[in-house]
């Protein structure tokens, strides 16, 4: 087990027992502690995980390889490094980090998930490139269901259907 101690602890660990003159086998002793201890922690934390994991799994049901392997695809268009996913993981766990990648699968398919330069059409005007909005105007403008509550001063959504215009006008003024 002494190959996944932290070498820097280990030797702060022999000092501090030599300073307080802790004979060589007593010393052992605390280590041997200390690693049954730690070991103790990590199965622990694993269980928590596993069952975090299996909370998911039944909450989720049939649609759980579905949502973990699209979240995956996000991960890997991202193209983050393993190392990085790693120290993530070991920072907030296996059970939060599977919620993220469900997370982030589910938005995958969502106008508002990328920036309006990467193609998709966002919903917040505020966030879109002049070109995006421009191409959001053309298709509620073709869109009957709005037109008709945009120019239609006593049909319902007409206010709103305003907003959503000035809005995507200010946004493709925007240079």
């Amino acid at each position: 087990m002494q190959g996944d101690v932290n070498q820097d602890f280990l030797g702060f660990g022999k000092g501090l027992m030599h300073k307080f003159g802790i004979p060589a086998a007593r010393a052992q002793e605390f280590v041997n502690e200390y690693t049954n201890f730690t070991a103790a922690q990590q199965a622990a934390e694993a269980q928590r995980q596993d069952a975090v994991i299996n909370e998911i799994k039944t909450r989720e049901g049939a649609a759980f390889d579905a949502k973990v392997a699209k979240g995956q695809q996000v991960v890997k268009a991202l193209q983050l490094p393993a190392q990085l996913l790693g120290q993530i993981e070991q920072n907030i766990g296996t059970g939060p980090m599977l919620q993220l990648f469900m997370a982030l699968g589910s938005k995958a398919g969502e106008g508002s998930f990328l920036p309006a330069s990467g193609g998709a059409q966002p919903l917040d005007p505020s966030q879109m490139a002049p070109n995006d909005a421009q191409r959001e105007i053309d298709r509620l403008l073709q869109d009957e269901k709005f037109s008709t509550a945009y120019y239609g001063a006593q049909e319902p959504g007409h206010a709103e259907a305003l907003k959503q215009m000035e809005a995507l006008y200010a946004a493709r003024s925007r240079r």
